[in-house]
């Protein structure tokens, strides 16, 4: 989740970084891709923020993978409700 984290904070800097507006409200939803594919960044800035949208997508198939691996597991354990207060793990 950090480095989900840390990538999405590196992409929102680097249209700033090179004064471009962010007209859409979610970067990294369909239009904020699309976005991201047009502006004009120049190298090697423009292939890091596409390897970094990569690695989002990945990393975000990877956590919905392991969510409903875990939800699957411990659906009837009586202590998850406890755990799932705890920050972080919910």
């Amino acid at each position: 989740m950090r480095k989900r984290s840390s990538l999405k904070h590196r992409v929102h800097a680097q249209p700033l970084a090179f004064g471009h507006a962010c007209p859409v409200t979610d970067l990294f939803g369909r239009s904020g891709r699309e976005l991201l594919e047009r502006l004009a960044f120049p190298e090697p800035w423009r292939s890091g923020v596409l390897a970094a949208v990569a690695m989002i997508e990945n990393l975000d198939s990877q956590i919905t993978n392991i969510d409903r691996e875990l939800k699957a597991a411990g659906v009837d354990r009586r202590y998850i409700p406890l755990l799932m207060t705890a920050p972080g793990i919910a």
